[in-house]
């Protein structure tokens, strides 16, 4: 999907993702497995029709104007298209994104999801799916319609924030914590969604870089979750408490992992964050000041979480014989903790190599948006005569 050109192609493997996990969630997952994998495949499903609408349309426009039918994203770079028909091909692709992203309020399918799949599949859901919404925003929306991003970019910035706040309370009071970091998913999503839609360098790239981070802290927190549950036979934070004196470096790998989540400097949250808090601030301080209580509200409940699981007395008996870090937890675990401690310490590793190819996307996107605002002034030109005469006539 990722090296799709073709709009066909693209949309053929993004459907196919949806089949093994339909069948993975469905079969292995918990008691209303089936459930959430239907709402899981309808949602998605729904948006992906009204994207297949769009590309349908792209490609019947770019028909009319050159006689050539194809599904080349290149070739959708050059076409005209006027406001309206920017807008509701900007609507159709964007759905689709947002739902699998996911940004609020299409979001509802997540916490069912996520919860009720198995570990495994959790972790391709929240680490894999969600990324590929942020890489269609990015490929798809900015350079194809310039204009409407423009346009939506404050209510769609509104979307995003109302999700990372709608996230962060609800992971407060949550008490199972599977639930709890599926919400804290939700947050970390609506931040790398502003990010993308600040449309400058620093937004896109600390979403890239927040992509990768979120997607390496996310892998480890429900690994955590999983092995928790594996242990305890269940994953209530009640539970639990006092962990720290039994499986001391379980607990230490967590709150590695939980302070690269919540954006500690030296750890793969921060420098995606905080580039990307760059970019929105540059075009909306508002915006980036409501993001950034995000970060606040993440550090809350996360670091309540590990309170709450970790620390403090060993009140329970089942709690004091539990066995610590495995080899095969730990050749899971270590890895994702030394790339987080590599992209925290070294964000160039990632900042660099991307710069080019973001550069290049700006570039495309402020010339085709100029290209398109010097096609549309057929359009403008008669509603400003209209204005004009309207204003005469008063």
């Amino acid at each position: 999907m990722f090296t799709a050109l073709d709009l066909v192609l693209f949309f053929i493997f993004w459907e196919a993702m949806l089949i093994p996990i339909y069948f993975l969630m469905g079969r292995w997952g918990g008691e209303r497995r089936i459930y959430a994998a239907l709402k899981f495949f309808l949602y998605t499903m729904a948006g992906s029709a009204l994207m297949l609408v769009g590309i349908l349309a792209l490609a019947a426009l770019n028909f009319q104007s050159t006689g050539v039918l194809t599904f080349d994203l290149f070739a959708f770079y050059d076409l005209p298209l006027r406001w309206a028909a920017q807008m509701w091909l900007f609507l159709a692709f964007v759905l689709a994104f947002a739902v699998k992203a996911p940004v609020w309020p299409l979001h509802t399918w997540l916490p069912d999801a996520y919860v009720e799949s198995p570990t495994p599949v959790t972790i391709l859901l929240a680490a894999v799916l969600s990324k590929m919404a942020i890489y269609g925003l990015i490929r798809f929306c900015l350079p194809l319609f310039p204009s409407a991003v423009e346009a939506a970019q404050p209510w769609l910035w509104l979307l995003a924030i109302v999700g990372i706040l709608y996230g962060s309370l609800i992971a407060l009071v949550q008490r199972d914590m599977k639930r709890l970091v599926a919400y804290s998913s939700l947050a970390h999503m609506g931040m790398i969604v502003a990010g993308v839609l600040a449309v400058n360098v620093q937004g896109i790239q600390g979403a890239l870089v927040q992509s990768i981070s979120h997607g390496l802290t996310v892998t480890a927190l429900f690994t955590f979750v999983g092995l928790l549950e594996a242990r305890r036979g269940t994953r209530l934070i009640e539970d639990f408490g006092g962990l720290w004196k039994s499986i001391p470096l379980l607990g230490t790998l967590l709150l590695t992992v939980i302070m690269a989540s919540i954006g500690l400097p030296g750890l793969s949250g921060f420098p995606g964050e905080f580039t990307l808090l760059v970019g929105v601030f540059q075009e909306s301080a508002a915006a980036a000041a409501f993001a950034t209580l995000g970060v606040v509200l993440g550090a809350w409940y996360m670091l309540n979480l590990f309170r709450r699981a970790f620390t403090g007395p060993l009140h329970r008996a089942e709690n004091r014989t539990l066995p610590d870090l495995g080899r095969r937890e730990a050749a899971i675990l270590v890895p994702l903790v030394i790339l987080m401690l590599v992209i925290g310490l070294l964000p160039s590793l990632v900042l660099r190599p991307t710069d080019a190819a973001v550069g290049n996307l700006l570039h495309t996107t402020e010339g085709r948006s100029a290209v398109l605002q010097n096609s549309l002034p057929l359009a403008a030109i008669e509603d400003s005569n209209a204005s004009a005469s309207l204003d005469g006539s008063q």
